[in-house]
């Protein structure tokens, strides 16, 4: 059952993600208007990375093993809106531990 939902749900990567975008800028405006700060914010993300890390050190081969073969330069252009998206929050969080 939950597999057929997921195909459904990936068969159109770029809608997935845009709908995913959209939800979790839903999502950080939420917590910004209910008091939670950047910094709180980026702390739980750092924290759940890293529990994440955990089950996928397992896959560290795989994963190395597929990076390598993909075409950087390609691979980064295909990324750059996340990555901003990152650098943007970063900068956000690293303003308000400085600068306040």
């Amino acid at each position: 059952m939950w597999f057929s939902f997921i195909e459904k749900l990936y068969v159109k990567p770029q809608i997935t993600s845009v709908i995913a975008l959209l939800l979790a800028g839903l999502v950080l405006y939420l917590l910004i208007i209910s008091g939670v700060t950047i910094v709180e914010i980026l702390a739980v993300c750092l924290f759940i990375v890293l529990l994440m890390e955990i089950g996928i050190a397992k896959y560290s081969d795989q994963i190395i093993g597929w990076t390598e073969e993909q075409e950087i330069v390609s691979f980064v252009r295909k990324l750059w809106l996340y990555t901003m998206v990152w650098l943007f929050l970063l900068a956000w969080g690293v303003g308000e531990i400085f600068l306040n």
